[in-house]
């Protein structure tokens, strides 16, 4: 939903970093299945509608090409030799220097994004989700605080993440803002009752407002938990199917994926 994020657009440690005239880092902090990679979506797609520059990277743990720090600065400056042709003329002649077909080191790709910055883009805002899932994350650090001192570009640098022990110590001088209940609790009841809405099977509005309080008594702040709730509903072919669902709602996501799971496998079998 459009108006799901707005709270924590409209935040003052988010307009801080959007409307600031210098380098700055925000630390978006939140519980697993709190809504940190769709609000991370949603300031990147912001940022694209706005025609402002902008590069952007998901990381995944045990990923192949996701889950290093290696693979976010090498998608960073890919993206942002596709956006930027000034770019593109700096990096070419590094790769020819190394001899190799790509940059294969974080301090490679480091000093090649550091001389793009040192010729002077105008504001460069950077998107990164999910650092705590990255297997080697102190060398990001390293790098982003890095761009953020040079002084020939102003870098906007967002990231997201658990509020694990190394990352608040990393992160430690730069602000950072909360995903918490109070500030998504009515987006997450609108997306529900949209949902809801939209069930073709839902057409006791009695039963509608069974489901619609059970799911948003159980969700607990959680826009992860609040979907797979409400797929599961959506997933029944009748009503009756729904009430039965209603009295066994899984708590908590990892019991979530479990029903998941089996729903699938009982679908495979039959």
């Amino acid at each position: 939903m459009p108006s799901s994020c707005d709270l924590l657009l409209k935040s003052n440690q988010f307009q801080e970093w959007q409307t600031g005239l210098s380098s700055c880092l925000l630390r978006v902090v939140g519980h697993p299945g709190a809504g940190k990679t769709h609000l991370a979506t949603a300031i990147h797609d912001q940022l694209e509608k706005s025609q402002e520059l902008s590069v952007y990277f998901f990381c995944k743990s045990g990923s192949k090409d996701r889950g290093m720090t290696s693979d976010v600065l090498r998608t960073l400056l890919s993206q942002l030799l596709k956006l930027q042709k000034s770019a593109y003329d700096i990096a070419v002649p590094l790769y020819q220097e190394s001899g190799r077909a790509e940059a294969d080191s974080v301090s490679e790709v480091e000093q090649i994004l550091g001389n793009i910055l040192v010729s002077g883009l105008h504001v460069l805002h950077i998107v990164i989700d999910a650092v705590d899932e990255l297997s080697d994350r102190s060398q990001l650090y390293a790098a982003l605080q890095s761009l953020l001192s040079q002084s020939y570009t102003v870098v906007k640098i967002l990231v997201t993440g658990r509020n694990e022990d190394d990352i608040v110590k990393a992160f430690a001088q730069h602000p950072w803002l909360g995903i918490t209940t109070e500030l998504i609790e009515v987006p997450i009841e609108m997306y529900i009752q949209a949902r809801l809405s939209d069930n073709s099977t839902l057409v006791n509005s009695k039963l509608k407002r069974a489901v619609y309080e059970r799911i948003n008594h159980k969700v607990d702040g959680l826009w992860l938990y609040a979907k797979l709730l409400v797929d599961a509903i959506a997933d029944m072919p009748s009503a009756s199917a729904i009430e039965r669902q209603l009295c066994q709602l899984p708590h908590g996501l990892s019991e979530t994926y479990f029903q998941i799971l089996e729903r699938h496998a009982e679908k495979l079998t039959s």
